[in-house]
């Protein structure tokens, strides 16, 4: 299983498929970009997701969450 990011207000559920990041420093890009863009930035939760990858999208992919776990950026 291997380590993916992605940021939403809720926990990813095990078993659902979510766009992902491939590496936390691509997380962080984008992270600084929405803050300059999005008024509800603050809301904005990051998530650890362990999964199993599904398909491309875009430069990132799509896996079926095993497990998230909050954490800071």
């Amino acid at each position: 299983m291997t380590d993916y990011y992605r940021f939403q207000h809720e926990r990813p559920r095990a078993g659902q498929r979510v766009h992902c990041f491939t590496s936390l420093r691509a997380l962080r890009d984008f992270a600084e970009m929405m803050k300059a863009q999005d008024p509800d930035f603050g809301r904005m939760k990051f998530w650890k997701v362990k999964g199993t990858f599904v398909r491309h999208d875009e430069g990132d992919v799509v896996v079926r969450v095993s497990s998230a776990t909050r954490i800071r950026l």
